[in-house]
């Protein structure tokens, strides 16, 4: 057996695999088309994208695992389109963002709007090793923040723990996907005239906002939420 090329058509196959899931994701959206919808037999989907078994086989498992379709056997059977609820439409659609999707000012926009019950419900619920976790982030942040190339993403990341602590699952989920989209396609930095990533103003706020949290203070940590918006929008 070449064990090279074993290991060479591993990421290739996946590749393939993905490529064949985004298309048949494509086709469902675009072609506005009902659960139940008949996608085709297995027999039927190798000839018509004329790929191995191996890679329709690992297609179909990645669709089965987010619930775009259902395998049903034997007669009559073959593969369909399933009936995905409004939370896993979400979160596919979050996955399939593009960095040319969305700018961050875009994000920003969002959590803006969230910030204010992420951190009511991070005053109310943190615990002890939430505060600890906080007050760490903020010492390094404090290290680093005239870096912005090391301050910004662990910025974000401050945020994102900051929103794990509610037991709001949907609004975690929403805050904390849009970080990681922010981590993850781009800088992080807002494009706005005169705005400063690394001012002493923008510090302090995230200095009040984790010690609001820490204190259980609601007041202190909503002031630096307003402060937060109110010094990117005057910049």
């Amino acid at each position: 057996m070449n064990t090279q090329a074993s290991r060479q058509s591993v990421p290739a196959t996946r590749a393939i695999a993905d490529t064949l899931v985004d298309l048949i994701e494509r086709e469902a959206r675009e072609g506005d088309l009902l659960p139940g919808h008949f996608v085709g037999t297995k027999k039927e989907l190798l000839e018509r994208f004329g790929v191995a078994p191996a890679t329709l086989g690992e297609a179909i498992r990645v669709l089965r695992n987010r619930g775009v379709i259902t395998v049903k056997p034997g007669p009559g059977g073959g593969i369909f389109l399933a009936a995905q609820s409004p939370i896993t439409r979400l979160g596919h659609s979050l996955i399939q963002l593009e960095a040319t999707d969305a700018s961050v000012e875009d994000c920003l926009g969002i959590t803006d709007s969230l910030d204010q019950e992420v951190v009511r419900d991070a005053v109310r619920y943190r615990t002890a090793q939430d505060a600890a976790d906080l007050a760490a982030m903020l010492v390094e942040l404090e290290r680093v923040w005239g870096d912005t190339d090391l301050a910004q993403p662990l910025n974000w990341r401050l945020h994102k723990r900051i929103a794990e602590i509610t037991p709001n699952r949907i609004l975690s989920i929403v805050y904390t996907n849009v970080v990681d989209y922010i981590l993850t396609h781009l800088d992080g930095v807002p494009n706005a005239p005169g705005f400063s990533s690394t001012s002493e103003d923008r510090l302090d706020v995230h200095r009040r906002l984790v010690q609001g949290i820490v204190d259980q203070d609601l007041d202190t940590a909503l002031d630096a939420v307003r402060d937060h918006r109110t010094v990117l929008s005057r910049k």
